[in-house]
């Protein structure tokens, strides 16, 4: 029947609620300064990607794997002495299509030039190979994500001589470069999230060039050479938050931020912000969630494969110390629940969470760092936390939520069919598709838990099979979509076990 939607629905998990893992640890590095700014969950545990000081102060990249009850396994670190190696921000470390690892971030020299970095490792977090991208003049990357051609692209900022403006750098796929592109005006731009789409780019930072206030949270949309096609601002009239985007499994975007809603002398209060975007850049839907307050900050947001979001950040206790938080939210941007963190409790410690990442299990694990306060005399450290789905740090914290996985495995919708078999899969999974004549630019994607796109395949005929091999993703949960148009007809999960 012609608009009827038929969707065949089970309940799956991976581990039952009862092995569920809690853990909420801080982890020293070179007995120094450490940061955490990047986690991903692998089939033997958790890498935890940052930043760490040696005794000389030289700061390197540093990568850590934890067991699944959150113990060391090992610890490395890539550098050079008179070197200072930044990460990026959230997003920035990578799982690549060869089964490795990749991340973007900056690199300061013993002459105090700064460049953008691409660091590539194997699936062992072994250096494979680094690049450093620019000249004498200050520039850095804060994100990077593999391309639909193997390559990547990193944004970041460069100072152009007119000020700091939005940095693009495209290179191939061992990270030889091949063109970078600036964006900004008169004042200040900094690009903070970059999503790959099928025909560009889009792209999200700041900018005190445009928009309506100090500060604004501002999105440009390029093509697949870097060409601006359109750009946004959004944003009131105190300084607002950068933000952080990602396509979405419909087609659009979305983006977290914060909105600067009153000035108290020079403290700008804010609350947290999200906004839908459709793919033309207009507004969906946009709202604020949680407390206004100083020093509020929102993180990276990512897509469940349930189509729901899950956002990270960080906002004053009641003595004004940061203190993490994460909130979850469906996919009209109802509030599911907010829930925050802290590891150290003395009255001055701080507590940032910086990124946050789904496991296999269900639940969540999320990072940052510590700094602690008196009695305490230790440094600044990484912090790693191991949640449930419903974002407890302890079983039966919230008995209202459900944290059951909801598997959808077949969909059909205006004379459009697909299913997928097996579901457990291993090494090859089967898509059969029926599509209604003189249906043009069809896709069947696979994604990974953040919405990440991993394999992509263009339907060429109305009906037929697709064998897609599967053995080179790590076991987990994914899921894939048939887009008509660039429209979303199904989105559907996909099970690996090996």
């Amino acid at each position: 029947m012609r608009g009827v939607i038929v969707i065949f629905l089970f309940i799956f998990s991976i581990k039952s609620i009862s092995q569920q893992i809690y853990f909420n640890n801080r982890y020293d590095f070179y007995n120094v300064t450490e940061v955490a700014w990047n986690v991903m969950d692998i089939d033997s545990g958790y890498l935890v990607v940052g930043g760490a000081r040696d005794s000389l102060w030289n700061l390197h990249i540093a990568i850590m794997l934890l067991d699944n009850t959150g113990n060391v396994v090992w610890k490395k670190s890539y550098g050079q002495s008179g070197f200072d190696y930044y990460p990026g921000f959230g997003g920035s470390f990578i799982h690549t299509n060869d089964g490795g690892f990749a991340l973007g971030g900056g690199v300061v020299d013993s002459s105090a030039n700064y460049y953008s970095l691409l660091l590539k490792f194997d699936n062992k977090g072994d250096t494979l190979w680094s690049k450093m991208y620019g000249d004498t003049t200050w520039q850095t990357s804060y994100q990077c994500k593999q391309t639909m051609d193997e390559g990547y692209i990193l944004i970041g900022a460069k100072n152009t001589g007119n000020g700091d403006d939005i940095l693009l750098i495209k290179t191939d796929s061992v990270g030889n470069f091949l063109w970078q592109k600036t964006y900004g005006g008169s004042g200040t731009e900094y690009g903070l999230g970059v999503g790959v789409i099928s025909d560009g780019y889009i792209l999200s930072g700041y900018t005190n060039s445009f928009g309506a206030g100090e500060y604004d949270t501002y999105i440009i949309k390029v093509d697949n050479i870097g060409n601006l096609q359109w750009s946004k601002t959004f944003g009131g009239p105190y300084t607002d938050n950068g933000a952080f985007i990602i396509s979405t499994s419909d087609g659009g975007y979305i983006l977290s931020t914060g909105i600067g809603i009153y000035k108290n002398g020079t403290k700008t209060y804010k609350q947290t912000r999200v906004i839908k975007l459709f793919n033309n850049g207009t507004v969906e839907w946009d709202k604020t969630y949680g407390p206004v307050n100083y020093n509020q900050g929102l993180d990276i947001i990512y897509e469940l494969s349930d189509g729901s979001f899950l956002a990270v950040g960080q906002k004053p206790d009641a003595n004004g110390y940061p203190i993490g938080f994460l909130f979850k939210i469906n996919s009209q941007g109802d509030s599911i629940w907010w829930k925050e963190y802290e590891l150290l409790t003395g009255n001055n410690s701080q507590n940032y969470l910086r990124d946050v990442k789904p496991t296999s299990d269900g639940g969540y694990i999320a990072c940052g760092f510590v700094v602690p306060s008196a009695p305490d005399t230790g440094m600044q450290d990484m912090w790693v936390i191991k949640l449930d789905g419903c974002g407890c740090a302890y079983a039966g914290c919230d008995t209202i939520c459900s944290s059951t996985i909801g598997i959808i495995e077949q969909v059909y919708q205006n004379n459009y069919s697909i299913t997928v078999y097996p579901n457990p899969a291993n090494e090859t999974v089967t898509f059969d598709y029926k599509l209604p004549e003189n249906t043009n630019d069809a896709v069947i994607s696979i994604y990974n838990l953040v919405g990440n796109q991993l394999k992509s395949y263009r339907i060429d005929n109305e009906r037929g099979t697709i064998n897609i091999t599967i053995s080179d993703l790590p076991n987990g949960l994914y899921f894939y979509s048939l887009k008509v148009d660039n429209n979303t007809i199904a989105r559907n999960k996909l099970l690996i076990i090996k």
